[in-house]
């Protein structure tokens, strides 16, 4: 079985539950950035597929800074089956405790501009660039949250994989939905508050470990497959990678086999550093490559 999937999902909850709760329980403040948060679940990725030792590639990387106002996106992960695949294009936004013990928690940022235009707007149209070149990709959000009531999982039904874990870490919700909800803000002016998000969005935890319980790792990709077609029917069945994951998946693999990824590099004529989101990549500071198969 691919269970390895659920011990994923709660690792990066996990850490980002825990890290945020400490931090607002032991000052009020909150010690890291969207940004600080996902470098560290980038390497726990890392970590859970290494001690799994897997075969079927599934791809993770941030975007620097500058990268981000271009595409909109924090990380770019892929989920990969041989020449074929889907992509997640995430924004991450993080919880705030309350200003006042009668307000609840809230997401800032979610109606962020870069220029004149909303953030989700970036992310959606470059996820739609993307698919235009025939490559599967849907807009995400990961929200990060700490357990304002004490409760891990908020009583919630969707709560699947153990009722003692903090599976409320990361709350995943579709760009469109974001963009819907940011726009109405302005005529309602309600708080982007953390219960509206918790009950419409979804857990990962939840995402992952119901991919987990397939007795096939194919099953499994199949089942992750159907949940981002669900949410983003623009995303379709799962495709021919872009090039630049291709050459990315050949770098990191002759990392792998030991020449320091040397050669791959020599021949991918500059693509992996392009800022086209679609021949190179506009994500280039941070690549994993991870292993999904039995």
């Amino acid at each position: 079985m691919s269970s390895w999937l659920c011990e994923l999902g709660h690792a990066l909850s996990n850490y980002a539950f825990a890290d945020l709760t400490r931090a607002m329980h032991s000052s009020g403040r909150l010690q890291y950035s969207e940004t600080g948060i996902t470098h560290v679940l980038t390497r726990l990725v890392w970590d859970v597929a290494e001690r799994n030792g897997r075969r079927h590639q599934v791809m993770i990387r941030e975007t620097t800074q500058a990268q981000e106002s271009k595409v909109g996106a924090d990380l770019e992960l892929w989920f990969i089956d041989g020449a074929v695949g889907f992509g997640w294009l995430i924004q991450a936004k993080r919880l705030y405790p309350p200003g006042s013990p009668t307000l609840p928690p809230r997401f800032r940022r979610l109606d962020h501009k870069v220029g004149r235009r909303l953030q989700a707007t970036v992310l959606l149209d470059n996820a739609a660039e993307i698919r235009s070149h025939g490559h599967s990709v849907a807009a995400l959000y990961w929200l990060y949250a700490f357990d304002p009531v004490g409760d891990p999982c908020m009583g919630a039904p969707s709560c699947r994989c153990g009722a003692s874990d903090p599976a409320s870490g990361i709350l995943v919700a579709e760009g469109s939905q974001v963009r819907e909800v940011v726009l109405r803000r302005r005529r309602t002016k309600e708080p982007f508050s953390f219960h509206r998000w918790f009950y419409q969005g979804e857990l990962l935890t939840s995402i992952l470990c119901e991919a987990g319980t397939a007795p096939r790792s194919g099953e499994a990709f199949d089942a992750l497959s159907t949940w981002t077609s669900d949410r983003s029917p623009d995303v379709g069945v799962p495709s021919v990678l872009p090039d630049y994951i291709l050459a990315l998946i050949s770098i990191v693999q002759s990392f792998q086999d030991g020449d320091g990824g040397q050669a791959n590099l020599d021949g991918a004529d500059g693509d992996v550093d392009s800022d086209s989101p679609n021949e190179g990549s506009p994500f280039a500071r941070n690549t994993v490559v991870i292993d999904l198969s039995e």
